[in-house]
Protein backbone atom coordinates (compact mmCIF):
# COMPACT_ATOMS: atom_id res chain seq x y z
CA UNK A 1 0.00 0.00 0.00
CA UNK A 2 1.22 3.27 -0.59
CA UNK A 3 0.57 6.28 1.80
CA UNK A 4 -0.87 9.57 1.17
CA UNK A 5 2.81 11.86 0.65
CA UNK A 6 4.79 9.28 -0.51
CA UNK A 7 6.38 9.91 -4.21
CA UNK A 8 6.38 6.70 -6.21
CA UNK A 9 6.85 5.81 -10.02
CA UNK A 10 4.03 4.12 -11.47
CA UNK A 11 3.22 2.73 -15.49
CA UNK A 12 1.16 5.81 -16.23
CA UNK A 13 -1.67 4.06 -19.28
CA UNK A 14 -3.79 7.12 -18.75
CA UNK A 15 -1.52 9.41 -20.97
CA UNK A 16 -0.17 9.51 -24.43
CA UNK A 17 2.50 7.54 -24.93
CA UNK A 18 1.82 5.47 -21.94
CA UNK A 19 4.95 5.52 -19.98
CA UNK A 20 6.45 5.42 -16.02
CA UNK A 21 5.57 8.74 -14.51
CA UNK A 22 6.32 9.81 -11.16
CA UNK A 23 3.49 10.60 -8.86
CA UNK A 24 2.52 11.80 -5.37
CA UNK A 25 -0.53 10.35 -3.13
CA UNK A 26 -2.96 12.88 -1.88
CA UNK A 27 -5.73 10.82 -0.90
CA UNK A 28 -6.10 6.84 -0.49
CA UNK A 29 -5.78 5.81 -4.47
CA UNK A 30 -5.43 9.07 -5.57
CA UNK A 31 -2.38 10.63 -7.01
CA UNK A 32 -0.94 13.87 -8.53
CA UNK A 33 1.23 13.56 -11.84
CA UNK A 34 4.92 15.42 -11.58
CA UNK A 35 5.77 16.53 -14.96
CA UNK A 36 9.11 17.98 -15.54
CA UNK A 37 7.77 20.92 -17.64
CA UNK A 38 5.32 23.23 -16.69
CA UNK A 39 2.30 22.75 -18.93
CA UNK A 40 -0.78 24.77 -19.78
CA UNK A 41 -2.88 21.67 -19.92
CA UNK A 42 -1.53 20.91 -16.25
CA UNK A 43 -2.56 24.15 -13.78
CA UNK A 44 -2.89 24.49 -11.58
CA UNK A 45 1.02 23.40 -10.51
CA UNK A 46 3.46 23.40 -8.26
CA UNK A 47 7.22 23.44 -8.67
CA UNK A 48 9.51 21.19 -6.96
CA UNK A 49 12.96 21.55 -6.63
CA UNK A 50 15.60 19.20 -7.38
CA UNK A 51 17.82 20.15 -4.73
CA UNK A 52 14.91 19.42 -2.16
CA UNK A 53 13.79 16.01 -4.34
CA UNK A 54 17.13 14.30 -4.95
CA UNK A 55 15.38 11.51 -7.30
CA UNK A 56 14.16 14.36 -9.61
CA UNK A 57 16.89 14.67 -12.97
CA UNK A 58 15.22 18.38 -13.06
CA UNK A 59 13.07 20.89 -11.46
CA UNK A 60 9.54 19.64 -11.84
CA UNK A 61 5.75 20.20 -11.68
CA UNK A 62 3.04 18.66 -9.48
CA UNK A 63 -0.06 18.71 -11.62
CA UNK A 64 -3.05 19.88 -8.93
CA UNK A 65 -5.26 19.76 -12.31
CA UNK A 66 -5.79 15.99 -12.61
CA UNK A 67 -6.19 12.80 -10.06
CA UNK A 68 -4.93 9.66 -11.27
CA UNK A 69 -6.68 7.19 -9.47
CA UNK A 70 -5.23 3.44 -8.72
CA UNK A 71 -7.45 1.16 -7.39
CA UNK A 72 -4.52 -1.46 -7.48
CA UNK A 73 -1.10 -1.27 -8.08
CA UNK A 74 0.78 -4.22 -8.77
CA UNK A 75 4.30 -2.45 -9.99
CA UNK A 76 5.76 0.78 -8.35
CA UNK A 77 9.07 2.24 -6.80
CA UNK A 78 8.71 3.98 -3.96
CA UNK A 79 10.80 7.94 -4.55
CA UNK A 80 10.66 9.38 -1.68
CA UNK A 81 7.97 11.45 0.67
CA UNK A 82 6.08 14.75 0.03
CA UNK A 83 7.64 17.46 1.99
CA UNK A 84 5.38 18.95 4.62
CA UNK A 85 6.34 22.31 3.51
CA UNK A 86 4.94 21.11 -0.34
CA UNK A 87 1.67 19.27 1.43
CA UNK A 88 1.26 22.23 2.70
CA UNK A 89 1.36 24.18 -0.89
CA UNK A 90 -0.83 21.51 -2.47
CA UNK A 91 -3.00 22.63 0.11
CA UNK A 92 -2.94 25.96 -0.87
CA UNK A 93 -2.69 25.52 -4.30
CA UNK A 94 -5.96 23.62 -5.09
CA UNK A 95 -8.09 25.91 -4.36
CA UNK A 96 -7.79 27.26 -7.77
CA UNK A 97 -7.79 23.92 -9.33
CA UNK A 98 -11.20 24.31 -11.82
CA UNK A 99 -10.80 21.09 -13.13
CA UNK A 100 -11.59 19.29 -9.41
CA UNK A 101 -15.10 18.86 -7.75
CA UNK A 102 -15.35 20.77 -4.26
CA UNK A 103 -15.33 16.87 -2.58
CA UNK A 104 -12.33 16.56 -4.38
CA UNK A 105 -10.56 19.19 -3.11
CA UNK A 106 -11.99 18.63 0.59
CA UNK A 107 -10.75 15.13 0.77
CA UNK A 108 -7.22 15.52 -0.51
CA UNK A 109 -6.85 19.05 1.83
CA UNK A 110 -8.50 16.46 4.52
CA UNK A 111 -5.90 14.30 3.66
CA UNK A 112 -2.64 16.06 3.55
CA UNK A 113 -3.66 17.95 6.72
CA UNK A 114 -4.08 14.58 8.71
CA UNK A 115 -0.41 13.36 7.05
CA UNK A 116 1.55 16.98 7.92
CA UNK A 117 0.05 17.03 11.72
CA UNK A 118 1.62 13.68 12.54
CA UNK A 119 5.48 12.78 12.67
CA UNK A 120 5.83 11.58 9.28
Amino acid sequence: MIDVMEIVAIQNEAIYPPKEKYHVCVYQDWFFLINSQARKIYRPHLKIRKTDYRFLRQDSYICCSRIFEYATIDNYRKLGVLSKPTAQEIIETLDSARTLTPEQIDSIKESLRSQISTNY
